[in-house]
């Protein structure tokens, strides 16, 4: 047997024979409290038993009989019993209120200083209490558990269940929580009286006990069939519990503490919003103009594009196609973007930036009013230095412009419910940013809103929760901000609704063959994601879940309110078939706040709490060390990549490696608050480089269509057809800003080589992975080729038709002695050495590269060493 004042308590070990009734303890005085609706079979026994066993080893005692609003003679009995024994009293319920408002009557009925309470289906030996009454001088409480239980198996399960259950959430220490047969003092008992009215009234006992440090022992029990009737338990009892049973956890165990009124001044809160607005501003802002990288910039920049060339505001299109796979709201922004700015790769990116940016603020503003101006300041400024968030908002994707909408609906949504009373501004407000999500990306941000605002509610207890016609203003308010769209390109488009809603959205989530991925796909993707503070997650969890005193009371309701936002947007988009990684994006300013919240926690616990915060002293320390050491290999890796100079490369390889250096040095020196401020630091340099530096150069590498290239300005005002073989390249017609490019897929190269034949001259943009010989097909053999430019993506060259003459037209013929038969070529590249020309029209054979004519006497030469070029047959002559 062990003792503890936080109830850590293992059970008491004894044997299970007990003797008889031993001597009498003068010194105790007891109240029985026996909790009884409809026992008229066995409550006669239940009251003999106990005077027996009380007046056996009691000087003083009093049993009191609380009939819960029974139905048949239990009342009547213990009348009959009073009668004859002044020690037993009647406290009758006026109706049926449940086994835990029967336990608080007796309680507070009680006069002796010692309380227990037994059931009144005869299951225990009172003789027990013999062996539990010496330990109360020593405990608080002395709890009972059954050995070698007597229930039916049904009833054990349950039992096993509930306590397996109990231990995992709120972890009391007790063995058999529903065991009925302890003694509490009550003095302390009026303390942790039960609130519920059910049978969860022993496990919120023993939580409030718990918080108290009141001590607790187990004592074995004896235990014993059901005297008569039947067990009140059953199966409808399990989500009647759970009812009471989660909504306690959520509030007394996991965010019990109360939220202290705000001691910042206004002062130090501008100076934290004026510091992330240099911050969010200097990573997102400066720099947007590298090329567009396919296919998703490509795509989303053409469209408002498109929406300006065509003046069509409704149905946004795709190569002049209807595009009906996502609403409007981004592409309006773009559109007016190009309208200011012009309509440019850094115009396009300026909305996701923007986006990003004031997500980083409204995460500040919001979170400074729900938790506090530093843990507020913290979260904000560690998700604006994680890498995945700053790489979402310089790249051109809707995701950045819906975290802004949904955060900003949640945000409002908890306004309107925190305060204690419904505030109708806030929620209509809260309808109204929803309403732009519908916008956005439809009506999955209604699905990231509504369900950790109804479970918040309904856990937080709060009397101040939307009802159904509060549910329904909100709906009826966000649809009246997206419904005149929806409406307008469904009356336009008829096949709309089919197409967004079931395929796109309902599809997409229950059978998508577009990006499948496993359930546990976004795990990796968070540690990568937030990089460098990924390693802080794990951390993060524990410290929501320990049970530990000194934790409880940092964490504020509103932190529960931010894990369900985080958790929900996460599971959903895990359950969805479809996945890409920015998916969750919409989840980072709740687990931003949560980190925030834990490192201005750990910097300002108790000297006891020491230990865990150079836990994370450790951690910062070898982050540290990791991100200057990845930093180094990233140099190189952009080296071999080419998107780095050697000079640059190196220069820079050899500064985080000084860095690194001067990490190991200085590590053991730092405070923890000189620590973090390094590490943030550190973070801001990586991710600058990354996403300034490094990101932007990939993007030139890989562009289709550079823009330090004359061909641009080129092709912009060509007649000549540009055609895009293989793959679509939508930032083509965007960057050449014109609207008659012509698509054609790899597998129909013959209708293609028959559409070049009919033009004069064409600019054709080949994907690289197209096979020499199928280029012969596509229309090579009767044009001239150049070469014009070549990336990992893309070759571009120019098809001019040749000249109609009878010259070439004999040579044709005489080419291998069939009519109509094709002067056959190969490439004419910068492999070449000469072009034989002969007879035939030099006007036509342009020189490429300055490559020489050869005269007609050399007509038949080959050269295999460069590659074959024009052959013209010696017997065509001149």
């Amino acid at each position: 047997m062990e003792s503890s004042n936080n109830l850590a308590i293992e059970p008491m070990k004894r044997s299970t024979e007990v003797p008889g009734a031993g001597s009498n303890q003068g010194n105790h005085r007891l109240s029985m409290v026996i909790p009884a609706y409809n026992e008229e079979d066995t409550i006669r026994q239940a009251i003999s038993e106990a005077a027996t066993a009380l007046g056996g080893m009691l000087a003083e005692y009093e049993i009191l009989i609380v009939d819960d609003g029974s139905a048949d003679r239990t009342a009547e009995i213990v009348r009959e019993e009073s009668v004859t024994n002044p020690c037993v009293r009647l406290i009758k319920q006026p109706r049926n209120m449940g086994y835990g408002a029967a336990l608080r009557a007796g309680f507070q009925a009680a006069r002796f200083e010692l309380v227990s309470f037994t059931d009144a289906d005869c299951q225990f030996e009172l003789s027990d209490l013999e062996y539990m009454l010496p330990l109360a001088d020593q405990f608080d409480i002395v709890s009972g558990y059954r050995i070698d239980r007597k229930d039916p198996a049904r009833r054990r399960f349950f039992s096993w269940g509930y306590n397996t259950l109990i231990q995992l959430l709120i972890g009391t220490g007790i063995r058999d929580i529903d065991c009925a047969l302890k003694i509490y003092h009550r003095d302390t008992l009026q303390q942790f009286l039960p609130e519920a009215n059910n049978f969860f009234a022993n496990t919120e006992m023993f939580c409030k006990a718990r918080r108290q440090d009141l001590s607790v022992v187990d004592v074995g029990v004896r235990h014993r069939p059901r005297a008569a009737g039947e067990s009140k338990v059953s199966l409808w009892d399990i989500p009647e519990t759970l009812k009471t049973l989660l909504p306690f956890w959520w509030t007394q165990v996991v965010f019990s503490a109360e939220k202290p009124a705000a001691s910042e001044s206004n002062r130090h809160f501008w100076l934290a919003f004026m510091l992330l607005v240099v911050v969010a501003g200097t990573l997102l802002l400066p720099n947007l103009s590298y090329p567009l990288i396919e296919p998703d910039e490509g795509r989303y920049a053409e469209i408002p594009r498109e929406m300006i060339a065509r003046g069509d505001w409704i149905v946004p299109t795709l190569r002049f196609k209807p595009y009906l796979d996502k609403p409007p709201l981004f592409y309006w922004l773009c559109a007016v973007s190009y309208k200011l700015f012009g309509p440019t790769d850094q115009a396009a990116r300026l909305v996701p930036a923007a986006s990003a940016f004031l997500t980083v603020l409204l995460t500040f503003v919001f979170g400074a009013r729900m938790l506090n101006t530093r843990s507020a300041f913290l979260g904000a400024l560690i998700m604006c230095l994680s890498l995945g968030f700053v790489i979402c908002g310089r790249f051109l994707i809707l995701d950045s412009l819906l975290a802004l909408v949904v955060t900003l609906s949640l945000f409002l949504a908890y306004e309107a419910v925190a305060s204690g009373r419904f505030r109708w501004s806030w929620w209509i407000a809260s309808a109204v940013a929803c309403g732009l999500g519908f916008l956005t990306k439809g009506p999955v941000a209604l699905l990231l809103l509504a369900p950790p605002v109804v479970v918040y509610c309904w856990l937080s207890r709060l009397k101040s929760r939307p009802g159904f016609g509060a549910w329904l203003v909100y709906l009826l308010t966000a649809c009246a901000v997206a419904a005149p769209w929806y409406v307008a390109v469904s009356l336009r488009e008829p096949g709309f609704v089919h197409h967004f809603f079931w395929v796109h959205n309902f599809g997409r989530f229950l059978y998508s063959v577009n990006h499948p991925q496993p359930f546990w796909f976004y795990m990796p993707v968070l540690l990568l994601a937030w990089m460098p503070w990924g390693l802080l997650l794990v951390p993060l969890a524990v410290y929501l879940l320990k049970r530990s005193k000194e934790l409880r009371a940092t964490r504020f309701l509103g932190m529960g309110f931010l894990a369900l936002w985080a958790v929900w947007c996460v599971m959903f988009f895990s359950v969805s078939k479809g996945k890409m990684p920015t998916y969750i994006l919409p989840a980072w300013p709740a687990i931003a706040l949560a980190l925030g919240h834990f490192l201005a926690t750990m910097g300002a616990l108790s000297p006891r709490w020491l230990p865990e915060w150079n836990f994370l002293h450790s951690r910062f320390q070898n982050g540290l060390l990791a991100l200057c050491f990845v930093s180094v290999v990233a140099c190189s890796v952009t080296y071999l990549l080419r998107l780095d100079e050697p000079f640059e490369a190196s220069y820079e390889s050899i500064l985080w490696i000084a860095a690194l250096v001067g990490a190991w040095v200085l590590r053991k020196r730092w405070s923890p608050q000189h620590l973090f401020g390094v590490f943030a630091l550190t973070a801001f340099v990586m991710v600058f480089q990354t996403t300034q530096d490094w990101f932007p150069a990939w993007g030139q590498v890989h562009t289709v269509l550079p823009a330090s290239s004359p061909l641009r300005e080129q092709m912009m005002h060509s007649p000549a057809e540009v055609i895009c073989c293989g793959k679509t390249w939508d930032s083509v017609p965007f960057y050449l800003q014109r609207n008659d490019i012509t698509y054609m897929p790899n597998h129909d190269l013959d209708q293609l080589a028959e559409h070049i034949d009919r033009q004069q001259g064409a600019y054709l943009f080949l994907e690289n992975d197209v096979e020499a010989e199928k280029r012969y097909r596509i229309g090579f053999e009767n044009s001239a080729v150049q070469t014009l430019w070549k990336t990992p993506k893309v070759t571009i060259v120019y098809l001019q038709q040749r000249k109609a003459s009878p010259a070439v037209a004999a040579l044709e013929t005489a080419a291998d002695g069939r009519q109509g038969a094709p002067l056959r070529t190969a490439e004419a590249d910068s492999r070449a050495t000469a072009i034989v020309a002969g007879a035939v029209d030099r006007e036509f054979y342009q020189p490429v590269g300055g490559l020489p004519f050869l005269p007609p006497d050399q007509g038949e030469a080959v050269y295999p060493a460069t590659g074959a070029l024009w052959f013209v047959p010696r017997q065509a002559g001149n």
